[in-house]
């Protein structure tokens, strides 16, 4: 039975390298000892699982070793699979216990990915993209396949950091895909008033100014302004963000006049 959960999790992560750290947090109820013989001892001995451990440079001479797994994609389709299975031998006591079973991995895998990540700056420098190259997969993983395993305080976590991953790089058309799936999926589970609706609408309004199109991004961003000042009132640091934000596609549209109205509203709060 250990065997197979921990199957079933590696499933969940994305067809990229897998740091046995993240392993372990999701199947934190196992002993490290147990855990590292699932892995070495019956998994990858019998092939189904590959090692693929890096030396990390450290400021010892010798360095230190990172394990890390990968699951062979066709395996990985595979026991995702079996996860979602249903046998029609299955009795309906049992069909719910699989259900039930498949929520717990999921939303345990959602919740070790959200943790390991929330804390993510919101200004991302080389060396913070660097740090993030191993989880951001996995980040990804849930963005497309698990968003409704998350909680509503999870919802953003994932979608922002992923976002802002592609935004720092350079790479718009990416972040601007990421901030569209946001607001689908938030407008979905919290409806169409709601702080977190108003900042997928900021960030989204951000990726066409990026890109320089400025009469998407400025429609998007009154969006965001509206919905912010419904939710908070005139005076709030939300409300200036988006004001600011406005103002920055007014001066790219050489609007000087409404842009410098908006700063200042903004500077007054």
């Amino acid at each position: 039975f250990p065997v197979t959960i921990t199957a079933y999790f590696l499933s969940l992560f994305a067809n990229a390298p897998i740091p046995d750290s993240l392993i372990s947090k999701c199947l934190s109820e196992e002993s490290e000892k147990d855990l590292i013989e699932i892995l070495n001892k019956i998994l990858v001995k019998r092939s189904l699982l590959q090692r693929q451990d890096r030396e990390i440079p450290t400021t010892k001479s010798m360095g230190s070793t990172k394990r890390v797994y990968r699951l062979h994609k066709i395996l990985k389709e595979f026991i995702y699979f079996k996860l979602h299975e249903d046998i029609e031998e299955d009795t309906e006591d049992q069909k719910i216990k699989k259900k039930h079973l498949r929520e717990d991995i999921k939303k345990k895998f959602c919740s070790v990915i959200v943790t390991e990540i929330k804390n993510t700056p919101e200004t991302l420098n080389q060396k913070v993209i660097q740090k993030m190259t191993d989880v951001i997969p996995h980040v990804s993983e849930i963005v497309i396949n698990l968003g409704s395993s998350l909680t509503i305080e999870e919802l953003n976590v994932p979608f922002r950091v992923l976002g802002n991953f592609y935004l720092y790089q350079g790479l718009y058309e990416n972040a601007q895909r990421i901030g569209g799936k946001n607001l689908l999926i938030s407008k979905k589970y919290l409806g169409k008033e709601h702080p977190y609706i108003a900042d997928a609408l900021n960030y989204l309004g951000l990726t066409y100014y990026y890109q320089k199109d400025f009469l998407k991004a400025k429609t998007i961003l009154k969006q965001a302004l509206k919905l912010r000042r419904n939710l908070f009132g005139e005076v709030h640091v939300d409300v200036a963000d988006s004001l600011d934000n406005l103002a920055m596609v007014y001066c790219e549209e050489k609007n000087f006049n409404d842009a410098e109205n908006l700063l200042n509203q903004a500077l007054a709060i």
